[in-house]
């Protein structure tokens, strides 16, 4: 991971502007293994930072490059690009930006019905519910319902919750997203839920509901995302497309 981290930051240094280096040469440069250089490689790919075109090498994205608020759907592996800033999706935000919190409700429960379903976990399984409005440079971004196993994540408070969960919990508890399940559609927004946001009932969001997995496959969060800021572009990157 140290290696991709390595890389990504030197192609958005622009020290790799259109292709990265061979593969010999890369190890040569960081002193690893060529497996090491593959699995970096991979991770970087998997973001879509990256094309591979065979016989020819690995080119660089410059669609990415040139995009402002871009939330990548795919950066699930802990890969933090100077250029973008983190969320509590574990997606990315351009470095210029700003991203605030304000803490609507944090309590201490039990995963009752969908949530339980979503964190494939009885209905008395011990969770903390976290509600949130967030900012991007002073402007309306999202409204976020979030849900955490307290079996992987004993602690939360407010203060964390004003900043980047998940990196509280890569630091204090080793957690890290292997896989994520994102579910996507327009919605309205409810009364309840316009006035925390100071929307009309009724108004249009896009809702995310996203499910992240540890390395076993358990699923250790969910959540609830309604975005507001039009101006946020959404990016996945697909390997292959399965045509039916």
């Amino acid at each position: 991971m140290q290696v991709a981290q390595q890389i990504t930051n030197q192609i958005l240094q622009k020290e790799f502007v259109k292709q990265l280096p061979s593969e010999n040469e890369l190890i040569e440069q960081y002193e690893v293994s060529r497996n090491t250089i593959r699995n970096a490689i991979n991770v970087l790919a998997s973001q879509g930072l990256i094309r591979r075109v065979q016989g020819s090498g690995y080119y660089i994205n410059q669609h990415i490059l040139r995009s402002t608020d871009l939330l990548m759907m795919g950066a699930k592996n802990g890969i933090k690009p100077e250029k973008f800033r983190k969320d509590s999706l574990k997606n990315d935000i351009n470095s210029n930006s700003r991203v605030n919190s304000k803490v609507v409700h944090l309590d201490d429960t039990t995963a009752k019905g969908e949530v339980a379903a979503m964190l494939e976990c009885d209905e008395s399984t011990p969770i903390y519910y976290c509600e949130r409005v967030r900012f991007l440079n002073g402007n309306l971004l999202c409204l976020e319902k979030a849900y955490y196993l307290k079996e992987f994540v004993p602690f939360l408070n407010e203060d964390i919750c004003k900043k980047s969960i998940f990196d509280f919990i890569k630091k204090q508890y080793n957690i890290e997203t292997e896989s994520a399940d994102d579910f996507i559609k327009l919605v309205t927004i409810s009364k309840e839920d316009a006035k925390l946001v100071d929307k009309e009932a009724g108004a249009p969001a896009i809702n995310i509901r996203e499910i992240n997995y540890l390395k076993n496959n358990r699923p250790f969060n969910c959540s609830s995302i309604n975005y507001f800021d039009e101006n946020l572009t959404f990016y996945y990157h697909l390997d292959t497309l399965i045509s039916h």
